[in-house]
């Protein structure tokens, strides 16, 4: 998972000259069950992502009131456009009931687009605002 948040990171850095690539990843994704929730993406029996999920406490703690936010997603560049972020995102958000936030860079449009054409169909109660300090946000419900 480690290396796949690098690779993440990297990518993220082209929108935002704050994101250290080489930052490794805390160990608290790994010893808060409950809490924070790490996902690796598997297609075909080759990671090719993650989703990093916090629950209500560190949700809060970031300034968002809700159940569940979503603190990273990223797949890799050739597994892109094969639904398997979508079927991910499905997934998790039929396992954790609640209200969700999230927060797009206004600069990285993949993710943009990927959000507004996929909440629709597997969320209720969607709201989307932005940009507000260079953000676009989500919130909704499931």
């Amino acid at each position: 998972m480690r290396p796949m948040l690098c690779a993440y990171q990297e990518y993220i850095g082209q929108f935002s000259g704050s994101v250290d690539p080489h930052r490794e990843l805390e160990n608290a994704w790994f010893e808060k069950p409950g809490l924070l929730f790490p996902f690796l993406i598997v297609e075909d029996e080759r990671p090719v992502g993650i989703l990093l999920l916090m629950g209500r406490a560190y949700a809060e703690a970031c300034g968002a009131e809700v159940d569940y936010y979503i603190n990273d997603l990223f797949v890799i560049p050739d597994a892109r456009g094969s639904g398997t972020a979508a079927k991910a995102v499905t997934e998790v958000l039929q396992r954790f009931q609640g209200t969700w936030g999230l927060e797009v860079l206004q600069e990285n449009r993949a993710a943009l687009g990927f959000w507004k054409k996929n909440l629709p169909g597997i969320a209720t109660d969607l709201e989307i605002g932005g940009p507000r300090d260079q953000l676009w946000y989500f919130r909704f419900s499931t």
